[in-house]
């Protein structure tokens, strides 16, 4: 079974569990606490790290990822992925084929606040504040 959600690069952590393990897809730095690992790959083999990274899927890996994670205590694995990504879903279909546990999140960007109001807006809003007493 297949969970997902979306959030932003910053506030990625607040859908971490202990025991989480991020496999991430995108191209984003991700603000994580210390401690959280990260599915990396060094000499072409994949590890657990504490050390930020990104992967490129590929087709092999679910099985050697269900080799190591029994090592290290990972009760889930975490698929980050941008928006538009057809590899996270191959990454969380093959996951599911392999019974581990994850949650596909696929990144979204933060708002800009000024996308909101244009200068005209906020002049109005201040003049019914004031009108109102407020300021």
């Amino acid at each position: 079974m297949s969970t997902e959600c979306t959030a932003t690069p910053l506030a990625i952590s607040e859908l971490l569990l202990a025991g989480d393990l991020i496999l991430n897809l995108s191209s984003e730095v991700l603000n994580t606490l210390p401690g959280v690992m990260y599915l990396t790959e060094q000499n072409g083999q994949l590890r657990c790290s504490e050390t930020t990274g990104q992967l490129v899927w590929q087709e092999g890996l679910t099985t050697e990822l269900a080799g190591i994670l029994p090592d290290h205590e990972i009760n889930r694995v975490v698929v980050v992925c941008g928006p538009d990504s057809s590899v996270a879903e191959q990454a969380a279909a093959a996951l599911s084929g392999a019974n581990i546990r994850h949650l596909l999140v696929r990144l979204s960007a933060d708002c800009d606040a000024s996308a909101f109001m244009d200068e005209e807006d906020a002049e109005a809003v201040s003049e019914r504040l004031r009108q109102l007493g407020y300021l």
